[in-house]
């Protein structure tokens, strides 16, 4: 089967520009998990949840510090504890206005909607992505494919 049969067309992309919170927003609100961020119709990149967690990660290891209390700092601690979620809202705060540039990943694996969903299953396992951009002959974003769609067109062709 065909991956221009099965994918999804209508897909939701970012902008380079678009902050760290603004592709939070939109995974929540379309229930997914990633997505390509582009320029003028060609992929640039691909953002996922994990690339944002993963930099919130890095970013907050950087500015924690491991404590090991002394009896005096018994006191201490419970103000140290409320610092710290404070030190991790301003994090948070920072994080938020970064722009996806700054995280995505710039080497997308993609693959031509003329190609089989066979061919689709292969490269995700060999580079263990869920989904692939789906370009056409010009190299311009056309649809997008995951492993649910595969998964739906082999229950399809059995039954």
């Amino acid at each position: 089967m065909r991956i221009s049969e099965v994918m999804t067309k209508d897909v939701i992309v970012l902008k380079r520009s678009d902050s760290i919170k603004t592709a939070a927003g939109v995974f929540s609100k379309n229930d997914i998990h990633s997505a390509p961020v582009v320029e003028n119709g060609k992929i640039i990149g691909m953002v996922t949840e994990s690339d944002i967690l993963r930099h919130i990660r890095v970013n907050y290891t950087s500015v924690s510090e491991t404590i090991l209390p002394s009896p005096f700092d018994l006191i201490e601690i419970p103000i140290r504890q409320v610092m710290g979620h404070g030190e991790m809202a301003m994090l948070f705060d920072e994080t938020a206005s970064v722009p996806v540039s700054d995280i995505m990943t710039s080497k997308v694996h993609f693959i031509n909607s003329e190609a089989s969903t066979e061919d689709a299953a292969i490269i995700m396992t060999k580079k263990k992505v869920n989904q692939l951009p789906v370009i056409d002959e010009s190299g311009k974003l056309v649809g997008i494919i995951d492993k649910h769609d595969i998964v739906r067109a082999l229950a399809g062709n059995i039954g």
